[in-house]
């Protein structure tokens, strides 16, 4: 059974990879880009529950060396991270317009969990490897912008784009991050817990410029429609 798990973990992880630029570059809400980001969410959904459940395997037995432990917990706690980006950019759909704080599980669930564990990770890092103090500061980054999207009153009615778009980008990096590392340690035969922390974050150092440029070439065009 878990073999089968971590079979379908690998190929889906894959799969969804291979098409995360798909509704990035496609034209927003055609059918390119509406096929594309469902077969992606689904996927990694499925990629993060069951991160969930292989990971939790290095970190409940107690025969494991706290190294060990630690990268299960890191593992967990991205796999938390990309399920919290994922329910966040696809159920803000469900709240397009918004006449007030809608402060619900639903909404605020997620991002006060990641909040809470991103806390701990860096906590945790003070014992092992930056790198996990690291991911859990970018993590608390966006569980902040996620909940102060709910908080706050609703004042641009186009608002739930940009939160769209930043929540998918996360993910589709937190994808490509994952893909990175399986692709690095087989090719050059190295321990993932062992690589450098410049390798475990490459992917963000394209993705995110890119986020931050659709950001404001959306911005951009709302300004002169007004």
């Amino acid at each position: 059974m878990l073999s089968l798990l971590e079979n379908l973990h690998i190929v889906l992880g894959l799969a969804a990879a291979g098409v995360v630029f798909l509704p990035l570059l496609s034209q927003k809400g055609g059918k390119l880009h509406v096929w594309s980001g469902r077969f992606f969410v689904y996927s990694m959904t499925f990629i993060g529950i069951s991160a969930l459940i292989l990971a939790s395997l290095t970190v409940v037995p107690s025969e494991h060396s706290f190294e060990s432990r630690a990268h299960g917990v890191l593992q967990m706690f991205i796999a938390l991270f990309l399920l919290a980006a994922l329910q966040q950019g696809i159920g803000v759909f469900r709240y397009k317009v918004r006449k007030r704080k809608i402060l619900s599980p639903r909404t605020i669930g997620f991002p006060l969990l990641l909040a809470l564990s991103s806390f701990f990770m860096m906590f945790l890092g003070l014992w092992s490897r930056p790198l996990y103090s690291v991911i859990g500061g970018l993590a608390l980054i966006l569980a902040t912008y996620q909940l102060l999207f709910w908080i706050r009153t609703q004042k641009d009615p186009r608002d739930w784009w940009p939160f769209h778009l930043t929540n998918m980008f996360v993910g589709g990096t937190l994808a490509l991050v994952a893909l990175n590392l399986e692709v690095v340690s087989r090719v050059f035969d190295l321990s993932i817990r062992e690589m450098p922390m410049a390798i475990w974050l490459s992917p963000a150092y394209f993705m995110m410029p890119w986020m931050f440029w659709e950001r404001a070439k959306y911005k951009s065009r709302r300004r002169k429609r007004k």
